[in-house]
């Protein structure tokens, strides 16, 4: 699924979360952005998606593994990989970024860069604070939903 960097995220959803920015939602017939990484962004990017207990930014997860549709890739090193989205805090108060666990392959295979505030909000995560990407997922979409 293709959506533009620092769109409002809609990901299979019938409305927009304006408060969550798509990064990496890369497709084969779109050209992206590319060069190199900052020095440590992927160590950075692996950290938090490995990160478990009070701190989890993984969310949507799926049983499967999800192909890259750029090379075919599907296996990686890191389990996750390919099987949810990384869910990143924006340094704004209540923001997110939104970014299929494939932009670690992305980044390190297809010389993709994200958007440089994905990539500030990125060092900036602190992972010994609480945060569940999935619960906050919940919330903004249970928010959006109408009334029964």
């Amino acid at each position: 699924m293709y959506y533009d960097d620092l769109t409002s995220y809609e990901y299979y959803l019938p409305f927009k979360l304006p408060d969550v920015l798509n990064v990496g939602w890369l497709a084969t017939d779109h050209a992206f952005a590319k060069a190199d990484a900052p020095a440590g962004l992927l160590d950075r990017l692996q950290q938090i998606l490995r990160a478990e207990g009070n701190f989890s930014a993984r969310v949507n997860p799926i049983r499967g593994i999800h192909p890259c549709h750029h090379c075919g890739a599907r296996q990686f090193q890191h389990p996750h990989i390919g099987s949810c989205e990384i869910w990143i805090p924006s340094q704004k108060a209540e923001n997110y970024f939104a970014a299929p666990s494939l932009i670690i392959h992305y980044i390190e295979e297809h010389n993709y860069i994200p958007p440089q505030n994905f990539i500030d909000a990125v060092f900036q995560v602190d992972t010994t604070v609480h945060f569940d990407g999935q619960t906050v997922y919940d919330n903004l979409v249970q928010a959006r939903m109408p009334a029964a």
